[in-house]
């Protein structure tokens, strides 16, 4: 069946017999045995219909998105369920609350002591890390230091950058290092809380490297924890690590 109707003209879609399809127009098609036509009044209100442009709302995520299509994926990262298996030994942090405990406690380590830093300035983030030995000639027997330029402060953050720091003071440990203390020394309580409980956050690559590194060490009889200080203290490796940290995001004049 087709629907005529003397309202304004519409498009006329093609009918079938078993799909009769409504036909606004003025003219009057001619009507055949399997399409009978039925003419509908003006005030009819199938003649009202009309289809109306509308605009459609985009949800956060979709607007997210978008804004990301020119983004190469590779350099985005994908968050896992876990960083390491929930058997895997963890290692064990301390921070304590207290100023002056923590620098106390941080002054009576012993062993291989391990002092990590970051900078960001001039559109840059860096890191830094300085090692002394105090049960090797003396106290002041200084290690290997280190400094490195991450990039952009775009792409790069503090809390990653000292995780970073952390991971490449562990490489710097001689191989042969066995039966040690090894200590961290950082200022940045959100990477030590992620190294202590690893779980869905930001730098999962880089906490599976520390672990693989911390395992690789403790297969050697090794002890490793880490302690929270303060971010200025007068520990002569701290004061270190802070100034190879500050090489990393010089830029030249």
């Amino acid at each position: 069946m087709v629907l005529v109707s003397t309202g304004l003209v519409k498009a006329l879609p093609q009918a079938t017999a078993n799909h009769p399809t409504l036909i606004v127009s003025g003219a009057l098609p001619q009507a055949t045995a399997n399409h009978p036509t039925l003419i509908v009044s003006g005030a009819n209100p199938l003649v009202k219909l009309r289809t109306i442009t509308t605009r459609r709302f985009r949800s956060p995520l979709q607007r997210i998105a978008q804004s990301l299509e020119a983004t190469a994926r590779e350099r985005i990262e994908t968050i896992q369920a876990f960083s390491v298996s929930p058997w895997t030994y963890r290692i064990q942090t301390i921070c304590e609350k207290d100023r002056e405990k923590a620098i106390e406690l941080a002054n009576q380590a012993v062993g291989i002591l391990i002092a990590t830093s970051t900078s960001a300035r001039a559109g840059l983030v860096g890191m830094g890390g300085c090692m002394i030995d105090t049960q090797t000639n003396g106290n002041n027997n200084t290690m290997p230091s280190y400094s490195i330029t991450l990039g952009n402060r775009t792409e790069q953050n503090p809390y990653t950058a000292e995780l970073g720091a952390i991971a490449a003071a562990l490489e710097h440990i001689p191989v042969r290092t066995c039966r040690r203390w090894i200590t961290i020394l950082s200022s940045n309580r959100s990477a030590l809380a992620a190294i202590s409980q690893p779980r869905q956050q930001s730098g999962q690559k880089v906490i599976q490297r520390i672990y693989q590194l911390a395992q690789t060490l403790q297969r050697q009889e090794n002890a490793i924890n880490a302690i929270w200080v303060p971010a200025h203290t007068d520990m002569d490796v701290q004061i270190r690590a802070k100034s190879e940290a500050r090489k990393s995001t010089e830029t030249e004049c």
